[in-house]
């Protein structure tokens, strides 16, 4: 589908959904205070264009981890042909805003697109990244802008796992392991503004 397409669709399924507002509020109802909760979103043209750059191939699994609304996972689905695209998200306020837009997606726009993209999964799970099992995956985002250091040594420890050849695309920081080799480091705008992208593939 191209970018044009696939951004129309995302505005109308997002259009009364205001993701700050529901992770704010989510965060209030928890007992403790992580700043590696606080909310981001990509924009379409900026993610579409990070995705290029780490030539997603058809069949392959696409990974964000710390969905959100779920906004990437479904510009996933739509511009490539990922056999499966899924969110992982640990706040259920946004959790389950994502799965209300999937079922609006599903029930709107699923029938509407060819018969074979209509065969590729699309899904997201309410739960910690740091447990949810993701190492099948091909394909990663993570917006780890204000994750913590010791989040994101735990994290690092957690790519390790994957296949060699997946990819892993981290906005703002940087993934120090001898496992991984920097492709790409580029400027995006975002929806808070400009952001490092840094896009690594796993080589051991």
């Amino acid at each position: 589908m191209d970018l044009e397409h696939a951004k129309t669709i995302l505005n109308h399924l997002y259009a009364d959904v205001d993701g700050y507002t529901i992770s704010a509020q989510a965060r209030k109802k928890l007992s403790y205070e992580d700043k590696a909760h606080t909310y981001g979103e990509i924009t379409p043209d900026a993610f579409y264009k990070i995705l290029q750059d780490v030539e997603p191939m058809e069949g392959e699994k696409f990974y964000d981890l710390g969905s959100g609304t779920g906004k990437a996972v479904i510009l996933a689905h739509l511009l490539f042909d990922f056999a499966n695209c899924r969110g992982i998200e640990i706040l259920e306020e946004l959790n389950n805003t994502a799965q209300t837009v999937l079922a609006r997606f599903i029930l709107e726009y699923r029938q509407t697109l060819p018969e074979k993209k209509q065969t590729l999964l699309i899904s997201f799970i309410h739960g910690d990244i740091m447990n949810e099992n993701f190492l099948d995956g091909d394909v990663f985002f993570t917006h780890a802008t204000c994750f913590y250091d010791e989040l994101w040594v735990r994290m690092i420890g957690r790519l390790e796992y994957l296949k060699k050849g997946a990819r892993v695309i981290v906005v703002t920081r940087t993934l120090d392991s001898p496992s991984f080799q920097l492709v790409r480091r580029a400027e995006y705008s975002l929806s808070w503004g400009q952001a490092t992208v840094n896009s690594y593939v796993k080589i051991v």
